[in-house]
């Protein structure tokens, strides 16, 4: 019978070589996996961290006003994200002597152990009837996902925006990148007969 497979000094170093590229990766994938990790109760950025999906913050003597909301989590599959991705989707707004509303896709992964961020998206929802609107669009399958964002056209008020952009993002691998876009008019636009340049 012929010595064990890690007999020889020469053997025992292929042994740590295969152990550490294929058998720790795999036990790393298997116990931290991205579906593992609560984005309701996770941070969001610095000093903020979601309770049930949900940040605020009132200003002094009740002025001011700002909050995040946990809106989707969407997972798919990268080689460069071992073995899956999260695109998380947030709603934030802030209020003062004017509002403001944006969108926010965050792009996670989870290596060794640790959550990473690989991408901020960001755009602005002060539109129109944002409300109703303001949700992304996402297709696992063709990797690509869809937002409105905010075109203000020559004349346009704060409050009054004509326009909006709909852009079309595209997994590339290691990120979204943008690969379509076009611009809609919005309610305020077409009552006001605003035409698009």
């Amino acid at each position: 019978m012929g010595p064990p497979f890690c007999f020889n000094r020469g053997m025992q170093l292929r042994c740590l070589a295969i152990i550490y590229l294929c058998v720790i990766p795999i036990a790393v994938c298997q116990s931290t996996t991205i579906r593992r990790i609560d984005f309701r109760n996770a941070r969001y950025e610095q000093g903020i961290r979601l309770k049930n999906g949900h940040w605020e913050s009132k200003g002094r003597g009740g002025f001011g006003f700002g909050s995040v909301s946990l809106e989707s989590v969407s997972y798919f599959v990268s080689p460069s994200c071992m073995p899956e991705c999260a695109l998380v989707e947030y709603f934030e707004e802030a209020v003062g002597g004017s509002s403001n509303q944006f969108g926010v896709a965050k792009v996670y992964r989870v290596l060794f152990g640790k959550l990473e961020l690989l991408q901020r998206i960001s755009w602005d929802l002060h539109f129109g009837d944002w409300k109703s609107t303001r949700r992304m669009g996402f297709d696992a399958k063709k990797l690509e996902f869809t937002y409105p964002n905010a075109h203000y056209l020559d004349g346009d008020a704060h409050c009054c925006v004509s326009a909006v952009d709909v852009v079309t993002m595209r997994w590339d691998g290691k990120k979204f990148v943008r690969s379509a876009l076009h611009t809609e008019l919005t309610e305020t636009g077409k009552e006001q007969g605003v035409k698009i340049p």
